[in-house]
């Protein structure tokens, strides 16, 4: 089956909140979790993950070195970092970040609207238009979290996609993780748009962060407004200092001004 698109390119951009209790973080990071067979259940949080959110651990700076300066078509996407990112069944980018895991916006996953997770799951990492260098993936498991399951909130739209074969060894994964001290002037936003470019291909630009908040990134990218408004859970990425450095610390959602080309991610904390 080839992945369908499907999504809507206009969302409120989000606004700074006053830091929620830990109790009540730890709640809404719940993760709901469904299977391919349809079972649905509540995952609490590890109990290591509970003692992080209450005794934060400071990191240092990293210096990316990020690409050019325009939005340019990949055109080998077995290369990696590329052949670790591909297209949803939901008509969303995705990115592997562990062997059998896909991160990717949970607005890709889950009808708030309608409360249910969407069907279409299945992954297609490195596709470029018609050819699927490793063909599709079938999804075993979903997640995300309840503060979004809720109500849509999105300082929680983020979610996992577990893949029935550990895909990661044959095309790579990504790392991810949290910058304390965020220093990135420029850092890569790479996807599948579902508007504006020929179906089912790969895009890269290098973007400007004007701003990194709690949960938010805020910056500015070279690229037509409806193409990057269409490239939902793609990821924003660096490459550090070290061949083996390639971090994930951001999942590119909306604009917060498609006109003046402005937009945010949800920052990985």
């Amino acid at each position: 089956a080839q992945p369908s698109r499907s999504g809507d390119s206009t969302r409120i951009a989000p606004k700074g909140a006053p830091a929620a209790p830990v109790d009540e973080l730890i709640d809404d990071l719940t993760a709901i979790k469904a299977s391919r067979g349809g079972k649905k259940m509540e995952v609490p949080l590890p109990e290591g993950l509970r003692l992080m959110l209450r005794n934060p651990v400071k990191q240092g700076k990293v210096t990316p070195k990020p690409g050019g300066g325009k939005l340019v078509q990949i055109k080998d996407t077995k290369e990696f970092p590329y052949s670790a990112m591909g297209l949803l069944g939901s008509g969303c980018s995705g990115t592997v970040v562990a062997q059998r895991f896909v991160l990717t916006a949970a607005f890709c996953l889950y009808d708030v609207k309608n409360q249910k997770f969407y069907d279409n799951l299945d992954f297609f990492p490195a596709i470029n238009g018609k050819d699927m260098p490793v063909g599709s993936v079938k999804w075993k498991d979903v997640y995300i979290p309840k503060g979004y399951a809720k109500e849509g909130a999105l300082e929680y739209d983020f979610g996992l996609v577990v893949l029935d074969k550990p895909i990661g060894d044959e095309v790579g994964w990504m790392g991810f993780g949290h910058l304390e001290d965020f220093n990135l002037k420029q850092a890569n936003l790479t996807g599948y748009p579902w508007d504006g470019v020929p179906s089912q291909t790969s895009w890269q630009t290098v973007c400007t962060i004007d701003a990194a908040e709690a949960n938010f990134l805020f910056y500015k990218c070279p690229g037509e407004g409806k193409v990057l408004a269409a490239m939902t859970g793609s990821p924003i990425w660096y490459k550090g200092q070290q061949d083996t450095d390639w971090y994930v610390v951001g999942i590119h959602n909306y604009a917060q001004d498609d006109k003046q080309n402005s937009w945010w991610a949800l920052r990985v904390n």
